[in-house]
C-alpha cells in the first residue's frame, strides 16, 4: 500500500476504540472525547507512580519542521518528558551502517529512479512492501522490464 492510499484504505480505523470483552470483535466504539480523557487519566496515573519519563515520544522523519517542532514541545510541555527521539533512529541505523560499509556513503547511493534501470535487483532481509512501500513500484519496474528480482512475483 502507498502510504498517500492510507487515508482511503477501507481497513482505516474512523472511530477510537476500546476493549471490550463482551464485544464480538472485542472492541467496541466510543466517542472521541472518552478516548481523549481516558488517554489523559491513564498519562497522569502512570507519571503519578512512576514520574514524566515514563512516557517518550517517537516522532517520524517524514514529518515537516513544523510538525517536528510541535511534537518536541509536546513531548517536553504536555507529557513533560526529556525521553523524544524518532524513528530515523530504529529504521534508518542499520541502513546507513550498511550503506556506509558497502558503498562508502551513509545514505542511498543513487536515487529510486535508478531502480528501475537496474539489470539485478536484490533484496535480503527486507520486508520493502511493509516497510518502504513506495520503494516496491520502483522494485516491480525494474522487474516488469523482464530484469532478475529476488522480489517475488504479484499475488
Amino acid at each position: 500500500m502507498k502510504r498517500y492510499l492510507q487515508g482511503s484504505h477501507p481497513d482505516r480505523l474512523l472511530d477510537p476504540l476500546e476493549r471490550d470483552p463482551a464485544s464480538p470483535t472485542g472492541f467496541r466504539t466510543v466517542t472521541w472525547d472518552h478516548a481523549l480523557d481516558r488517554v489523559v487519566s491513564e498519562i497522569r496515573r502512570i507519571q503519578e507512580a512512576h514520574g514524566p519519563d515514563a512516557f517518550a515520544m517517537l516522532s517520524g522523519v517524514s514529518l515537516t519542521n513544523e510538525k517536528s517542532y510541535l511534537i518536541g514541545k509536546f513531548a517536553r510541555l504536555a507529557l513533560g518528558t526529556a525521553n523524544l527521539d524518532y524513528n530515523g533512529r530504529l529504521c534508518m541505523v542499520s541502513a546507513g551502517a550498511a550503506n556506509k560499509k558497502a558503498l562508502g556513503v551513509d545514505r542511498a547511493a543513487n536515487p529510486w529512479s535508478d531502480i528501475p534501470l537496474a539489470d539485478v535487483v536484490f533484496v535480503a532481509g527486507a520486508n520493502v512492501a511493509e516497510c518502504a512501500p513506495i520503494t516496491t513500484s520502483y522494485i516491480w519496474r525494474a522487474r516488469d522490464r523482464g530484469r532478475s528480482s529476488s522480489w517475488p512475483t504479484r499475488g
